[in-house]
């Protein structure tokens, strides 16, 4: 009898814990992150579309991935923390091999691809968060 308790427990126990750690695909606002982080100093980064100044040089493509624990973070929070911290190896990898900008900045969590000026995608789930950026390493004319 207590053999079979013990089973039903510890079966519920796996379910639970595998209930918790699904992941969702989420998408949040890119500009909070970028307001408050500071990346590699003298290199700009341009999301997606967005208008950047004419590219004098292509260094070639990188991407770059983040994968924290969550710990007690929330969903925005963990997310957040993940991009910033995977646009700090980006924008570090531009500064290494003298790029001054990373335009075309997408982020994706598998198949979910987010190309967007002002959205980024995130996968998150109870034990942590990940995600993917990739951008083109340029030189950018400067503003004259």
């Amino acid at each position: 009898m207590k053999t079979k308790l013990l089973l039903a427990a510890s079966a519920l126990a796996m379910l639970a814990q595998a209930a918790h750690a699904g992941t969702e695909v989420m998408t949040f606002p890119i500009q909070p992150v970028l307001q408050s982080q500071q990346f590699a100093p003298g290199v700009a980064l341009y999301f997606g579309d967005q208008p950047h100044p004419a590219v004098a040089a292509k260094l070639g493509e990188v991407t770059k991935s983040s994968h924290p624990p969550r710990k007690t973070a929330t969903e925005v929070e963990i997310c957040n923390a993940t991009l910033a911290d995977a646009l700090r190896q980006l924008s570090n990898a531009a500064h290494d091999r003298g790029a001054n900008a990373v335009v075309n900045i997408k982020t994706w969590f598998h198949s979910t691809v987010s190309n967007d000026a002002n959205n980024y995608t995130c996968g998150v789930s109870g034990v942590s968060a990940a995600l993917r950026v990739s951008g083109e390493l340029v030189t950018v004319e400067s503003a004259k």
